[in-house]
């Protein structure tokens, strides 16, 4: 495959006979599409990835009190139920407890935190594009959960004075839906430092022509907003040999994926 813009890639790969093949296949979970970027190109390489049922039993110590509307990711939210991730059995011992489950909840998203590396494992969101709400983020402030120990997160240490974004893993404007109240909740709750990694700044922001920020831009440009009903899985992959900036590993890849529909995953090597 020659290099080519991101959406493309995606239309010719999404098209393609084996994801076409793989959409009613209940054994797949979810189909995401994997590419390199250099230089700002996306490069020859891209690839897609299918997630498949986990036999890993849940990690979980005790079960997920009751669900409350609003509260954490919804399970039943489309017409076929989407199961959080869990753990595999040689990582579930870096899952970080809050209460007694390593699942933490807030407004329309779930994740579960890196001992390790304090940054989320994961996090799993809702999306609503019918009840969706643009709110501003202009009195918005990034801050570490109380409900975790704040040397268990990542804080303003790693980003101030320099170039590295404090990228949300589950968006913002993704989760703003729901009643006046809950939409507020939501845009709030995104800001805490749980759902959030460094990305550079121009591989980030969509209004830099940021392919990180484009790709999200791209699920909004494909459908009628108020048509947009979709679960998203996404968050930092983490390897042995993520740079060292600070003290910290930073990660350097990072993907989403929606079940039986698609988002994108890409990797940049964040220059610290």
């Amino acid at each position: 495959m020659t290099s080519s813009t991101h959406g493309d890639v995606v239309a010719q790969l999404l098209g393609s006979e084996t994801a076409t093949r793989h959409l009613t296949d209940p054994d797949v979970t979810s189909i995401g599409v994997c590419f390199d970027v250099v230089d700002g190109q996306i490069g020859a390489e891209a690839q897609l990835q299918f997630g498949v049922r986990a036999g890993a039993a849940p990690v979980a110590s005790k079960p997920r009190p009751t669900r409350k509307d609003g509260v954490g990711f919804d399970t039943a939210f489309l017409a076929h139920d989407v199961a959080l991730p869990s753990l595999a059995k040689d990582s579930a011992s870096d899952g970080l407890a809050v209460d007694g489950s390593v699942v933490v909840d807030y407004t329309h998203f779930s994740l579960t935190m890196s001992r390790s590396r304090r940054f989320a494992r994961w996090v799993a969101w809702n999306v609503d594009g019918a009840a969706m709400k643009k709110l501003s983020r202009s009195s918005m402030k990034f801050r570490l959960d109380p409900r975790l120990p704040a040397d268990a997160q990542i804080g303003d240490e790693l980003y101030a004075g320099n170039r590295l974004d404090r990228g949300h893993v589950a968006r913002r404007a993704d989760l703003t839906w729901g009643d006046g109240d809950e939409a507020q909740r939501a845009n709030s709750d995104s800001f805490f430092f749980t759902n959030i990694t460094p990305q550079m700044d121009d591989f980030n922001q969509s209004r830099r022509e940021g392919v990180w920020g484009r790709i999200e831009d791209s699920v909004y440009e494909q459908v009628e907003v108020q048509d947009l009903r979709i679960s998203v899985f996404g968050g930092p992959i983490f390897h042995d040999d993520d740079p060292v900036y600070r003290g910290v590993a930073v990660p350097a890849s990072s993907g989403s994926s929606s079940p039986t529909s698609s988002r994108t995953s890409s990797r940049r090597r964040p220059s610290c």
